[in-house]
């Protein structure tokens, strides 16, 4: 199991690096988290008290079957939506475009990871070398 009791956060490598592996978590109800993970207890469980923490935690830890469930659906989502391999294809497409454009600036790129360009590139200026 993966505890992550941050307050704040944006999205977690470490919540993505443990769901990649099939390994069930359990974080803190904040945005970044809830954004991973959803809110339907499907691909890891939240909570926002110390008592939903340990209610939750006790539940993965005695059932099993719920942690191989969330820990499953997670790594298929993991697999469709955050694979390295279409990040990377993200980057590489947007970096051409840098190169290939006149003054260096990329417009509109999208990784086709999460329908949304590579953080920083939707409109950033990126100086030809």
């Amino acid at each position: 199991m993966v505890l992550n009791t941050s307050t704040s956060e944006g999205m977690c490598n470490s919540l993505l690096e443990a769901m990649l592996v099939k390994t069930p978590v359990l974080a803190r109800a904040n945005p970044g988290n809830a954004a991973l993970l959803g809110r339907g207890d499907t691909m890891g469980l939240l909570f926002e008290t110390a008592a939903e923490l340990v209610q939750r935690a006790e539940a993965l830890l005695t059932d099993a079957a719920l942690g191989a469930r969330l820990a499953q659906a997670a790594a298929v989502h993991i697999a469709r939506h955050h694979s390295a391999q279409a990040e990377t294809e993200g980057y590489r497409a947007a970096l051409q475009l840098a190169l290939d454009s006149p003054k260096g600036v990329v417009v509109g790129v999208s990784s086709g990871v999460l329908g949304t360009p590579p953080k920083g590139l939707s409109a950033a200026s990126i100086a030809p070398g």
